[in-house]
């Protein structure tokens, strides 16, 4: 039986591009949103979010959390990394995520109950700024988290519905809001936590190598982890973090330089410019 030759498979562009977090308006390579030292495969998915809150926490952070995610997968090629302990703090992130997802589900249940239960039937509810995003995948978590915001996304629309149609009043339409966005916030604060961990275990293991690439290769690791963490910390009010965790970054990242934090506001950020589209 002889081979059948595959058809070819479309070729992506070698460097794709994203949106710059400060400028909107611009376009950067995926090594400036995460790393030089990023060598890895993007996928590239398209999420439509509609309301408020999903769309400022992608846009505040997505590569925020991404950056966090690639980061073990880069300290796993380090010799004297401990994987199981990666691992470990890989699977805290693991474990929120799937507690804020079930709580995101729960709250878009009851939503859809109490609808179902004043006998109103199926009402459709569009929004004038409805976004669709670019997201570059790097991580099978950091899609996770996006399907935690596009399941939020659902579950503000149709809070706003049960609203819209006199079934909540204000204040609890507000209640139920503010308790989701801080579930879904507390998956970044999570995040940090972790980062701030590993980045201190990955500094300690200059010390307990003899070989000066590994040595350096740790080095500057941790100094430009050290030094994002805390230009990130800086320009973030909400995060939280202990004064002896900020010590201890700033004297391990030195002089390097940091990666930019996404900026905050809720200007469109879809790629290419005309996905944007209303619902």
């Amino acid at each position: 039986m002889s081979d059948t030759p595959m058809a070819a498979a479309p070729q992506r562009p070698a460097a794709p591009t994203y949106f710059d977090p400060h400028k909107p308006e611009a376009q950067v390579g995926v090594t400036q949103l995460f790393g030089a030292g990023f060598r890895d495969g993007v996928v590239e998915i398209d999420y439509m979010l509609c309301t408020r809150t999903p769309r400022q926490m992608y846009r505040r952070d997505f590569v925020y959390i991404s950056r966090l995610l690639y980061s073990l997968e880069r300290y796993r090629t380090i010799r004297s990394a401990d994987v199981a302990r990666l691992d470990a703090c890989e699977q805290k992130v693991v474990r929120k995520l799937d507690s804020v997802r079930q709580l995101v589900a729960r709250t878009l249940r009851e939503a859809n109950a109490l609808i179902a239960a004043n006998v109103q039937p199926a009402h459709h509810i569009t929004y004038p700024r409805a976004m669709r995003y670019r997201a570059p995948i790097i991580s099978p978590y950091a899609r996770e988290y996006m399907e935690v915001l596009t399941d939020a996304d659902r579950a503000y629309a149709q809070i706003e519905v049960a609203f819209l149609l006199g079934l909540i009043d204000r204040h609890k339409r507000r209640e139920i809001e503010v308790f989701m966005r801080k579930a879904i916030r507390a998956i970044s604060a999570v995040v940090r936590q972790v980062r701030v961990e590993a980045v201190r275990y990955v500094d300690s293991l200059r010390s307990k190598t003899d070989d000066a690439a590994d040595r350096s290769q740790i080095e500057q690791m941790a100094q430009q982890d050290a030094a994002t963490l805390t230009h990130e910390a800086q320009a973030d009010s909400e995060f939280l973090s202990s004064p002896s965790a900020e010590h201890d970054l700033a004297a391990i990242a030195g002089d390097a330089q940091p990666l930019p934090y996404p900026a905050q506001d809720d200007t469109p950020v879809s790629v290419p410019p005309d996905a944007a589209a209303p619902a």
